[in-house]
């Protein structure tokens, strides 16, 4: 029997037309490839599809409109009949551009509403679109994001378990990525930005000969995460804001 996981994310775009300062998918720090292939995700989706179910497969980023084939990558997502419901969380900028195919396939739209980032006409577009669609339509105010980000050095054993067992997102946002699911986005996002002599799947689980026993086994292990002693769990927050590229470290951290 397949295990059933409430939601799956796939962040199809590294990159963002918004450069928010602990930005938790660290967007700014973005490197190449910036966009997921549809092949890639189908290949992973297929082979997780054998052991598990999905409530809720959400496509993020970065943003998720900048995916110069979102359209196509909903439809395929939807085909492949993993998930029950595929979802697009968006900070909306772009949805007045997207095409008739993008509202008659997507099911589900997260809109996360950032600080004078969207006028009242642009969310009522979106409203009225989404209600010719049958749409389920979440809007998300955002007015603060917390540190995302630690030094990663002179940390305790001891200090690490606690934020990985008091992490109030890495046991529920289980991610795929590139042939790998990990327990969470960050597992998948710190090593190739931080741990340089580490692999970057040094913290997920091959899809290649996965098992319901071996993702059971590691989405319920004890076991704290390299990527963990990068990792703030929501300890100090700040307005939302934007900052450059040069200063997103230094405000991001801890």
């Amino acid at each position: 029997m397949r295990m059933f996981l409430p939601q799956v994310e796939v962040g199809v775009v590294r990159a963002c037309n918004q450069q928010c300062c602990s930005c938790n998918h660290m967007s700014p720090l973005a490197k190449p490839p910036f966009v997921m292939p549809l092949s890639v995700l189908r290949q992973d989706l297929l082979r997780f599809g054998q052991v598990a179910e999905i409530g809720k497969l959400s496509l993020l980023g970065g943003e998720p409109c900048l995916h110069p084939d979102i359209d196509e990558m909903i439809a395929m997502c939807r085909s492949t009949n993993v998930a029950k419901v595929v979802s697009i969380v968006t900070n909306g900028q772009l949805l007045g551009r997207m095409s008739e195919r993008f509202w008659r396939t997507i099911r589900k739209i997260e809109m996360d509403v950032y600080p004078g980032k969207l006028s009242g006409a642009q969310i009522v577009y979106v409203q009225n679109k989404a209600r010719e669609n049958h749409i389920d339509l979440k809007i998300v105010p955002i007015g603060k994001f917390y540190k995302c980000l630690r030094s990663g050095k002179d940390e305790t054993l001891e200090n690490v378990q606690w934020r990985f067992d008091h992490c109030p997102t890495g046991h529920l946002c289980v991610c795929l990525d590139y042939g790998y699911v990990y327990r969470c986005p960050q597992a998948s996002i710190i090593p190739p930005l931080f741990l340089h002599d580490q692999s970057s799947t040094v913290d997920g689980l091959s899809l290649d000969g996965i098992t319901v026993e071996k993702l059971k086994a590691y989405l319920e292990s004890k076991t704290v995460l390299k990527s963990c002693a990068w990792c703030s769990v929501a300890e100090v927050f700040l307005d939302w804001h934007e900052t450059t590229r040069e200063n997103w470290l230094k405000e991001s951290t801890l």
